[in-house]
């Protein structure tokens, strides 16, 4: 096109003058002090033997002395210039870091398109499964299970053919089960605590959210871990619980972060005492946390509050009826989910990291099960 009248070339960030373009200066001789030099090479496994390095750089040195690889060049307009191995590492170094400043000073970083990093994916889940002590006997899960075998009749019959000509007389492994929407890790909604929320918030508050109403934005969020595994079974968190584990481990809460209780009851999931032990939120530990914009908390208990059997004995002791439930409660004052049931906290840290728990929508429910992850991006 310059060679045609269609474009006028007014600098070359060459070193030196294109013998082609001998009018067109280069850009430091009018001042700019630039040079921009493409670069092309061979480049070799790490850990290549030496003697097979130095051949292929002869092997380049002579082919660049050819006349076919001039004649090449000239098609080109490209005025090439041979660099040993070590000039060569060291012209890309300083290219790299030319680039790396200017980007730096326009404030870009990487496409994570361009660089995937690599994700760990740790599951914080229970499975849902019948026969072990997850619940109290009224709410334990029941599920049927239907092998291949099992199914084939019946829709042998509905299609009017045999069962031998399905393959090997098997068709569909299914389950069929009968559960609460709180059993298994589950997300509750702010309807399960109470038929209001929000009533610190609005006079005479509004509606309690229910589970298919929860923003999704809640349930994708960094994650963060408090360790209460020390405290003894049946002990209520008080703020100060909270705000001393928080500064043990020098993290300040944000909101929205997803904050997540690992007590003793975590490693007793499926034990016979496991609805019975672990450390549960008070009422104003769960303040603490909702009045600095966390909206989704959790834990490995099998209840946000204290066991149950501790607050009855309580209650057979003479506390007042206002400490049944009383974490759940906090949701009447400020609104926010909690996951229950959550396991393998212990394999978590404190924070760096992202917290995934979408609930199943289930229509005007009060909650919702959960394959709650944490992820990792390495």
């Amino acid at each position: 096109m310059a060679r045609a009248g269609e474009m006028r070339l007014i600098g070359a960030f060459s070193l030196r003058r294109h013998p082609g373009f001998p009018e067109v200066p280069t850009a430091k001789e009018q001042g700019i002090e630039a040079v921009e030099l493409s670069a092309a090479g061979l480049f070799a496994p790490r850990g290549t033997p030496e003697p097979v390095l130095a051949r292929l750089e002869s092997a380049c040195q002579a082919a660049m002395a050819t006349e076919g690889f001039r004649a090449l060049t000239q098609r080109w307009a490209v005025l090439p210039d041979y660099l040993g191995r070590a000039d060569f590492a060291r012209r890309l170094a300083e290219h790299y870091a030319d680039h790396a400043e200017v980007l730096r000073a326009l404030a870009c970083s990487p496409s994570s398109k361009e660089t995937p990093m690599p994700r760990r994916i740790v599951d914080i889940s229970v499975a849902l499964k019948q026969g072990i002590k997850s619940d109290p006997p009224w709410a334990l899960p029941q599920i049927d299970y239907h092998d291949h075998r099992m199914t084939a009749p019946p829709i042998a019959e509905y299609f009017g053919i045999r069962q031998d000509q399905l393959p090997e007389g098997n068709y569909a492994a299914r389950e069929q089960a009968r559960l609460s929407t709180h059993a298994g890790t589950h997300l509750d909604s702010p309807y399960h605590f109470f038929p209001r929320q929000d009533e610190a918030l609005v006079p005479g508050g509004r509606p309690s959210m229910r589970i298919d109403e929860v923003p999704l934005d809640w349930c994708f969020q960094p994650g963060v871990k408090l360790d209460f595994r020390a405290l003894p079974d049946g002990y209520t968190v008080q703020p100060e619980d909270v705000a001393k584990e928080l500064d043990r481990i020098g993290h300040v809460l944000k909101p929205l972060e997803i904050v997540m209780v690992n007590t003793r009851a975590g490693s007793r999931y499926g034990e016979d005492d496991y609805i019975d032990v672990g450390c549960g939120m008070g009422k104003a530990a769960t303040l603490y946390l909702l009045e600095r914009g966390i909206r989704v908390c959790g834990t490995d208990a099998w209840s946000w509050d204290v066991p149950f059997s501790v607050t009855k004995q309580r209650l057979a002791e003479g506390a007042s009826p206002d400490i049944i439930w009383e974490g759940h409660r906090a949701g009447r004052e400020i609104g926010y989910c909690h996951m229950e049931k959550l396991h393998n906290l212990e394999a978590l840290p404190a924070d760096g990291f992202m917290v995934a728990c979408f609930p199943v929508k289930v229509h005007r429910g009060s909650a919702g099960w959960t394959r709650a992850v944490a992820i990792f991006e390495e």
